[in-house]
């Protein structure tokens, strides 16, 4: 269980980060790789860390360093020794959230209260005619 902040979290900003994870497809996959320190997916060198839920199944995945040409992230799941070059277009929106937390700012609630002035007076002289 969290603990309440009282932070307003964006979560339509997260939902869309986290919404190609199913579907992620690598460009290129790297076997047999021992030394991941090369790629940032030696362990306290990984750029970022997410966990998450699909259907039954939790997973981690480590992204490291892009690759030359900054047209892919290396990254690895948890567990699988494979490296998988996944678009930075693909990440770039999740990898967001780490750089832009999706925090939104309250607006302050105003509190308006009408207030009525006094009637106005007329001052009315009445001049008889003559």
């Amino acid at each position: 269980a969290g603990v309440d902040t009282g932070l307003i979290v964006d979560s339509g900003r997260i939902s869309s980060a986290v919404a190609s994870l199913p579907t992620l497809v690598p460009e290129r996959v790297l076997g047999g790789i021992e030394d991941l320190t090369p790629f940032g997916l030696s362990e306290g060198k990984r750029s970022y860390t997410f966990e998450f839920t699909i259907g039954n199944g939790s997973y981690i995945l480590w992204i490291g360093i892009q690759n030359p040409g900054a047209t892919d992230y290396y990254t690895q799941l948890k567990g699988k020794g494979d490296i998988y070059l996944i678009p930075t277009y693909s990440l770039s929106a999740m990898i967001g959230l780490f750089d832009s937390p999706p925090l939104m700012t309250a607006t302050p609630t105003l509190e308006i209260t009408p207030t009525v002035d006094a009637a106005p007076t007329l001052d009315v002289t009445m001049t008889p005619t003559p």
